[in-house]
């Protein structure tokens, strides 16, 4: 009879269970933007929770005892010192200061260890990297007095490699050059080794393109050009075009003398582009239609044969020895 009425009025440390929806809630106020601050908001959430759930019934089983005594050993942690317990327990660092000195208390930590230890190693030293990547590609970039473009919207390993082949391809001569690519996200190990092959024409901030702040570290108002990728394995094309049309009207909101070229999945995309503000072909906006493009060449070469592969090689550049 005794436990019963400690249990029941000890469980209320479940309610820390309520963190794991703290990054959805801040994602929808908008507190949280970045793919990036939300993987870290829910890592912490996770070590959070579980960290205090845990040692919730670790203060529990200790301040209730052993039920099957009849003196019902009891011990003397409190809440804070429980918390004190795991997290030296996880570290493997290990005091010794504090004990469990009931068995239920051991049995419980015991279990909890493999799991505790699984997770302290897992999500801590990936809650660090995404610090330290936050912190690498957070800078902001220094006129070198030399051109600089930048590059935002569909940005992978394949897309930046086919860019980068094409835009420093050997037969175009020295191109003195800096490419700034602007990703909200932390680049994995493939696409962080290629920026570090480039490193002398390529740098990479993390940041969103609907931001001026953003805008502001790569000096987009200094930009040579701003190009808009878009995904052209995307399964909505619709959704695609017009993430990027938002890309085109945040960047000409905030500087609209700036030269922006963006990649359009269908056709009837480009008529939107006429209704954005500042957008003017004269000052060398424009706009890259693939499936237009498509459709052109295949209509061409009906009519005269071989000239999609003119045109293909007059714009894209084939590298190796002639045969």
């Amino acid at each position: 009879m005794l436990f019963y009425p400690m249990t029941s009025a000890g469980l209320r440390f479940i309610r820390a269970l309520y963190a794991l929806e703290l990054p959805q809630i801040l994602q929808i106020l908008g507190i949280l933007n970045g793919n990036t601050s939300l993987k870290l908001s829910r890592l912490v959430a996770i070590l959070v929770a579980t960290l205090l759930t845990s040692a919730g019934f670790i203060h529990l089983l200790e301040s209730s005892g052993d039920p099957w005594l009849d003196s019902h050993h009891k011990g003397h942690l409190s809440f804070f010192d429980c918390i004190y317990f795991l997290v030296v327990t996880m570290s493997t660092v290990g005091y010794g200061d504090v004990f469990m000195s009931t068995t239920l208390g051991r049995l419980y930590i015991t279990g909890f260890i493999a799991i505790g230890l699984g997770m302290f190693a897992t999500y801590v030293p990936e809650v660090v990297e995404i610090i330290i990547n936050r912190e690498r590609f957070s800078g902001q970039y220094k006129d070198e007095g030399k051109l600089h473009v930048v590059v935002c919207g569909h940005i992978t390993l394949a897309s930046v490699s086919a860019f980068m082949r094409e835009f420093f391809h050997e037969d175009r001569g020295e191109v003195n050059i800096r490419v700034l690519f602007l990703g909200n996200f932390c680049p994995d190990q493939e696409l962080e080794a290629f920026f570090s092959r480039w490193f002398m024409h390529v740098i990479f901030y993390q940041g969103s393109v609907l931001k001026r702040k953003d805008q502001d570290r790569v000096m987009m108002d200094k930009a040579n050009a701003c190009l808009i990728l878009c995904d052209r394995y995307a399964t909505d094309h619709h959704n695609e075009d017009v993430t990027n049309l938002i890309r085109v009207i945040a960047i000409k909101q905030f500087y609209p003398n700036t030269r922006v070229i963006v990649q359009m999945l269908k056709h009837y995309s480009k008529a939107y582009l006429q209704n954005v503000s500042n957008w003017e072909w004269s000052r060398g906006d424009g706009v890259i239609c693939l499936a237009e493009l498509k459709l052109g060449f295949m209509a061409q070469s009906c009519l005269v044969p071989g000239l999609s592969t003119l045109l293909a090689n007059l714009f894209s550049m084939q590298g190796g020895p002639l045969e």
